[in-house]
C-alpha cells in the first residue's frame, strides 16, 4: 500500500481534534488512491468512497465553523469563503459520479481527480489558512 500524503508536524494546528481531523481526512483520500491502485473495486465502491470523501470533509469542515463562529475568529468570513469553494467542488465530483452516462473509466478518473484535489487543497488550506485560527483556538483554551 503506497501512502500519497505523508503528515508531519508542519502541517499541525495546534489543536488536537483539528489535526487528528486532518489526519483522518488525508487518510480517506490515500485509500482511495490506493483502492485506484489495487484495480480492486467495482463503480459503486468508487462512489461509495467519494461519498466517504465528502461526508468526511463536510463534517470536519463545520466542525471548524462552530469553533469559528463560536469563538468569534478573525478572518471567519474569508474561511468560510475557502470552505464554501470546497464544498462546490466536492458536490461537483460526486455530480459526476452518480450520472448514469458515467462509465468506469471516467468515473475512476473522477474519484482520483477528487482525492488528489482533496489532498492538496487541504495542505494548501491548513498551511495558509487553518494555522491563522491556531491563536483564536488557543485563546479559548481549545489545545
Amino acid at each position: 500500500m503506497r501512502k500519497h500524503f505523508v503528515w508531519s508536524e508542519t502541517f499541525s494546528v495546534g489543536v488536537k481534534e483539528m489535526d487528528d481531523q486532518h489526519k483522518q481526512f488525508f487518510k480517506i483520500a490515500d485509500d482511495i488512491l490506493n483502492l485506484i491502485g489495487s484495480g480492486d473495486f467495482k463503480n459503486e465502491g468508487l462512489l461509495e468512497h467519494a461519498t466517504k470523501l465528502g461526508d468526511y470533509a463536510l463534517y470536519h469542515l463545520g466542525s471548524e465553523e462552530e469553533y469559528f463562529k463560536k469563538f468569534k475568529c478573525e478572518n471567519m468570513d474569508q474561511h468560510l469563503d475557502a470552505h464554501n469553494a470546497f464544498r462546490r467542488q466536492v458536490v461537483n465530483f460526486i455530480s459526476l459520479l452518480r450520472d448514469k452516462k458515467t462509465g468506469i473509466t471516467q468515473a475512476i478518473e473522477i474519484v482520483e481527480d477528487m482525492a488528489s484535489f482533496s489532498t492538496n487543497w487541504l495542505a494548501d488550506h491548513i498551511l495558509v489558512m487553518d494555522k491563522g485560527y491556531t491563536t483564536c483556538f488557543h485563546e479559548h483554551e481549545l489545545y
